[in-house]
This record gives C-alpha cells, sequence and structure tokens, in this order.
C-alpha cells in the first residue's frame, strides 16, 4: 500500500513537472519571437546545411502565408555537423557521400540542389552559419530570416560554400544586414551563446533529425512532428491545436503575384504548393513575367529559384 501511495505521488509529481515545463516552454518561446503575441508557436529543429529543412521549405512558406495571423514561427539550430572527423562512422560519412544523398534529396524533394558543392567546395562545418545566423537574430530578427534563405539558395542553388566568412558576409549584405555588427555579435561570443541554447534544447528535446517541429499552444499542449510528413499532416496539427472555425474559411491558394507580394524568393516547388497550379501553366506564367522583366531566375541541374525584380 505504502509503494502504491509513494508511487502515485511520484506520478502526481512528475505530471506537474511536464505541465510546469511546458508552461516554461511557452514563456520561453514567447520572448524568442519577434511580434505581438500569437496563438501558436511552431519551433523548427533544423540546420542550415540540412537538404531535408530545405525540402520542407514549401510546407515552412504555406505555413507563413495561410497562418501568419495565427502563429509565429521560431527557428532552432541544432548542429548538424560539427566537423567530418564526427561523421566517420556514420551513413554519411564523407563529402562524396553528402553528395549522392543531395541527388536523391533533389528528387524526392523536387527542391533543387546543387550537389556538386560537396565536390567542389565542400563546408567543413555547418557551425559557422548557425553561429552567423543566431547573430543575425540579435541584430534583427526579421532580417534574419531573409539572411537564412539567402545562405540556402547560396548553398543549394549556387553551390557556395556557407562555411566561409566571404559567403557568409556577402549574404548578410544581400538581406540588409550590418555586416560590422554581425561580424561583431559572431566573433564576440553572443551569436555562439544563442547557438549554445539552441543545441541543448534540442539535446533535451531528442532532436535527431532535420527538421524536426514542435507545436505549441497557449495550453502548454505540444504536438511533435518528425521528417516524413505531408502539409495535410501539418495543418491538421495546427487545427487541432487551434479548433477555430475561421481557419477553415482561410484562403489556401493565390496568384504568382500575390505569392511574390509576400516573397522575394520562391522555387518551382514552393509556388506549386502555394499556388495550385499545374506544371505546364506554373511554367507559362513564370516565363511570361521573365519576359516582362517583373521576375528573374537563376539555378543549377535539378532546378531553379525565381526573385521578383520589383
Amino acid at each position: 500500500m505504502f509503494k502504491l501511495h509513494d508511487q502515485l505521488l511520484a506520478d502526481r509529481s512528475a505530471v506537474h513537472e511536464i505541465i510546469s515545463r511546458k508552461n516554461r516552454d511557452w514563456e520561453s518561446l514567447k520572448n524568442s519571437s519577434h511580434s505581438v503575441e500569437k496563438s501558436l508557436i511552431v519551433e523548427i529543429f533544423m540546420d542550415p546545411l540540412s537538404s531535408g529543412f530545405w525540402g520542407f521549405s514549401p510546407f515552412i512558406r504555406r505555413l507563413e502565408m495561410q497562418y501568419s495571423a495565427e502563429l509565429e514561427i521560431v527557428y532552432r539550430t541544432s548542429g548538424m555537423l560539427i566537423s567530418w572527423e564526427d561523421f566517420r562512422d556514420k551513413p554519411i560519412s564523407c563529402p562524396l557521400d553528402m553528395a549522392e544523398h543531395w541527388v536523391e534529396q533533389a528528387t524526392k524533394y523536387r527542391m533543387p540542389m546543387n550537389s556538386s558543392v560537396w565536390l567542389e567546395h565542400p563546408p567543413h562545418s555547418s557551425f559557422p552559419a548557425s553561429i552567423a545566423y543566431k547573430a543575425a537574430q540579435l541584430q534583427d530578427k526579421f532580417l534574419a530570416n531573409a539572411f537564412l534563405r539567402r545562405l540556402q539558395e547560396m548553398l543549394f542553388i549556387e553551390g557556395r560554400n556557407i562555411a566561409k566568412w566571404k559567403v557568409i558576409r556577402k549574404a548578410a549584405a544581400d538581406s540588409g544586414l550590418d555586416i560590422e555588427v554581425l561580424l561583431l555579435q559572431y566573433n564576440n561570443g553572443d551569436g555562439l551563446k544563442t547557438f549554445a541554447e539552441d543545441q541543448k534544447r534540442s539535446r533535451q528535446e531528442g532532436v535527431q533529425e532535420f527538421p524536426t517541429i514542435h507545436v505549441h499552444n497557449k495550453k502548454g499542449q505540444v504536438r511533435i512532428l518528425e521528417p516524413e510528413f505531408n502539409w495535410r499532416f501539418l495543418r491538421n496539427t495546427i487545427i487541432d491545436l487551434l479548433p477555430k472555425a475561421n481557419l477553415n474559411l482561410q484562403k489556401t491558394l493565390w496568384t504568382v503575384q500575390e505569392c511574390f507580394v509576400k516573397f522575394e524568393s520562391l522555387t518551382f516547388s514552393e509556388l506549386q504548393e502555394l499556388t495550385g497550379l499545374e506544371g505546364q501553366i506554373l511554367y507559362s506564367e513564370l516565363n511570361k513575367a521573365e519576359n516582362k522583366g517583373v521576375l528573374g531566375s537563376f539555378g543549377c541541374s535539378s532546378g531553379r529559384v525565381w526573385r521578383s525584380l520589383n
């Protein structure tokens, strides 16, 4: 009887600790966001070098387009590749393995991935880009996300080594960041400190793959989505945590023009996710926009990205 009583007390204590931790998580996540308080926080554990995270971009774009009034996205840099020395005993153990993996991932996600970067200019680590992103967040969280996107484009499409400072610097300039402030917060330990905090949280949550997504609401409820999910599952998760009738009435498809009002650059898969247009019809619209000088594009063998010229 006493053992049962003790067990019940222990179980009750554990439940209170879980509830307390989830409430602390919500408060911590609110402090990580950069706008007015939203009803949901979508916490994305990622790495700038992760092909899975890049492949998830069409869903991220749709989240931002469809539910921006309801949710806030918080990115956690988990630190996928400290160095190739730490990958010796893993299925992907060298740059050549990564190049072959990207060829498969490009087909799987229908996203452009320039695998030649791993043969010609292989990044030695994902830490420099991760630390730079966290330093950029300290300067301006909106511009930091534009910076992250530009780093991904330079890596996955242009085939540039984003572990090098000159490439990081160019991405920062393209994104409108103050490069001197970024360099200062990159070198003085501020960026490293916030990166280490993200790594700690990733370890606490047992994150192993990217992207891993935690969707939080104000009640402390959390849904965890690991890779290999689709948009319908993600949308149902959001509705489950935020059961409002107006969510079902929101617009779900947009014109190409509307997409480029919201986003500066988009891949073909991102545009298909947002517009719902068939391939040939979408290509025709993009070609017309390019001929009019409204859009420009650049790409690699596995795909292109279009950028607004206005």
